[in-house]
């Protein structure tokens, strides 16, 4: 019932099955690097950092992070923007934010690991898209209904749509 929480645990299925992605388009030779070397470029001096244990798991958190703090703001957004329409707006969502968070970490200066393949952005675009897909089917799955509530409009008239709660004991709406 917490929209934070159902944001988090949803950004980071969403992450954890991006990375999975980004993965496989690497090693079917798609991508120059997964995106977690590219993350890792910013906190680590040179390329060869990246390459280690400890560069892939900086990589990973980074990427999770951010995940996560994708999923926080999709889920306000889903919550106050309803149900319909979750896949045009999971890849909608998820393109853009993936846009942004490559944009930010290819324009560090001390990052000298961005994609030199085209195909490279095109896929990592595809990989933000099943990010922001899955992590709106999430939000919208296991969100408890209440979250989705509308808020009234105004405190006078009588309310036309009941609640979550007003609607499960089916009992009558009363006007303050």
């Amino acid at each position: 019932k917490d929209r934070d929480v159902l944001g988090f645990y949803s950004g980071l299925i969403g992450g954890s099955i991006a990375l999975v992605f980004d993965w496989i388009f690497n090693k079917l030779g798609l991508t120059d690097r997964v995106y977690s070397e590219t993350a890792c470029g910013v906190w680590v001096n040179n390329k060869r950092q990246t390459k280690t244990f400890t560069g892939h798991f900086l990589g990973v958190i980074t990427t999770l992070i951010l995940s996560m703090l994708g999923g926080v703001a999709k889920t306000h957004r889903v919550t106050s923007g309803g149900r319909d329409h979750v896949i045009k707006k999971g890849i909608v969502f998820g393109m853009a934010f993936g846009a942004v968070i490559n944009g930010l970490t290819s324009a560090f200066a001390v990052n000298k690991l961005k994609p030199m393949k085209p195909m490279s952005h095109l896929f990592y675009a595809v990989t933000s898209a099943i990010y922001g897909l899955i992590t709106t089917l999430c939000i919208s799955k296991f969100g408890h209904d209440s979250l989705f509530d509308q808020a009234p409009t105004n405190d006078y008239l009588k309310p036309t749509n009941e609640t979550t709660e007003e609607g499960k004991d089916n009992l009558p709406i009363v006007a303050k």
